[in-house]
């Protein structure tokens, strides 16, 4: 089971956002998961999230323009994240709710949240990073978190802080 679960997180964030249209240690402290931007503030990801967007990047340019937005969202889909001061996540949707521990790190020069499941009891770090959800994070400023799926690099989904 453990060597299918990149698979079954990358299935169900592609069936949850798309049918609808180095390392850090693994903590939940915000100085450690804090995102940087160019305004010199330190943003974090802890909070809640919900979807606003989501759509193809057919430019390029790391921005979901107006004209690349689904038009007609599905409802129920993939819309709340939240990520707390503990370190834990949970993402409710469509299939229900799941959650475990979240980590901010460095991936191929990218921040990027690792969402890692409980059931890898005995996993060495890197088989679990392995086995995590990977999000790339594009950007994050002003109450907005953009956020690219590594299997489907041109898709960003757009989430606004709701508390």
């Amino acid at each position: 089971m453990k060597t299918y679960l990149p698979l079954l997180y990358s299935a169900l964030f592609i069936f949850l956002c798309c049918s609808n249209e180095q390392k850090k240690v693994e903590t939940g402290n915000e100085t450690e998961a804090a995102i940087s931007n160019t305004s010199g503030e330190t943003p974090s990801i802890i909070g809640q999230w919900k979807k606003i967007s989501y759509g193809n990047d057919d430019n390029k340019n790391g921005v979901l323009d107006e004209n690349e937005k689904e038009k007609r969202p599905e409802a129920g889909s993939y819309e709340n994240l939240n990520f707390n001061q503990g370190g834990r996540y949970t993402v409710n949707g469509m299939l229900g709710e799941m959650g475990g521990p979240y980590a901010v790190k460095n991936y191929n020069g990218k921040k990027t949240i690792f969402l890692y499941t409980d059931d890898e009891e005995g996993m060495t770090q890197e088989e679990r990073d392995k086995s995590a959800a990977r999000f790339e994070i594009r950007s994050l400023e002003s109450g907005k978190l953009v956020v690219a799926p590594p299997i489907y690099i041109t898709m960003l989904v757009v989430y606004t802080r709701v508390k």
